[in-house]
């Protein structure tokens, strides 16, 4: 059996179970607090509102389940994929920043190497007429290998310096990994590509150790 009541306060009609007879209740449209009478007060056949009533439990039932039709939508508790990585990476995102700052510092320097390398190239003004051979197909291949050993090497070097700093700038931000992975690979090659010949290869290796971390954190935009 069933006990049908009004909110004193709304009028809003509930249907609850007669064995919540004496408990209390709160009220789905203006919270107010609705004492369930001992016994059956509102007949089925009398209430005009018992056609459109609304089963309620009382506030001694678990407040935990989730198939409650008429209250209010119950916030998820699942946080979003975003919630979780901004979770992470405020515990393990700086795990980059070291890195990506000494990639910057040493890219810096092999910058200020290569452009001294160019511009000793075009002081230089071309080969030593001395040193080259006969006219002919041999001085073609000779003047081509002179310009691409002394004016190539330096600006893939600058090119190569210029993408490790962006790269790690995104490893320090936490960014885009893909520049990031870029960079520090770039590191790891030496003297054609490494800041200072050498001096960046360990800089390198510790960036793709912080790289793999970061992107077990979820610590990277993108």
């Amino acid at each position: 059996m069933t006990i049908n009541i009004k909110c004193p306060e709304c009028s809003s009609a509930y249907e609850v179970p007669d064995d919540k007879a004496g408990k209390k209740f709160r009220c789905k449209s203006c919270q107010a607090i609705v004492e369930i009478p001992g016994g059956d007060t509102f007949g089925p056949s009398n209430d005009p509102f018992a056609g459109g009533s609304r089963k309620l439990r009382s506030d001694d039932d678990d407040d935990d389940d989730d198939d409650d039709d008429y209250g209010p939508p119950r916030r998820s508790r699942s946080r979003s994929g975003s919630g979780r990585r901004r979770a992470r990476v405020s515990g393990d995102g700086s795990s980059g920043m070291a890195p990506g700052i000494a990639m910057m510092i040493v890219a810096g320097m092999g910058l200020l190497v290569f452009v001294l390398l160019a511009i000793t190239s075009i002081g230089q003004g071309g080969p030593n007429p001395n040193d080259l051979p006969p006219p002919g197909p041999e001085r073609d291949s000779y003047m081509v290998g002179y310009y691409v050993g002394s004016c190539g090497f330096p600006v893939f070097g600058l090119i190569s310096q210029v993408l490790i700093i962006f790269g790690g700038w995104n490893l320090m931000a936490g960014k885009s990994r893909t520049m990031a992975y870029i960079a520090a690979v770039l590191c790891c090659i030496p003297c054609c590509c490494s800041p200072v010949f050498i001096l960046g290869v360990p800089f390198g290796i510790w960036a793709l150790v912080a790289i793999n971390q970061m992107t077990q954190d979820g610590a990277f935009e993108s």
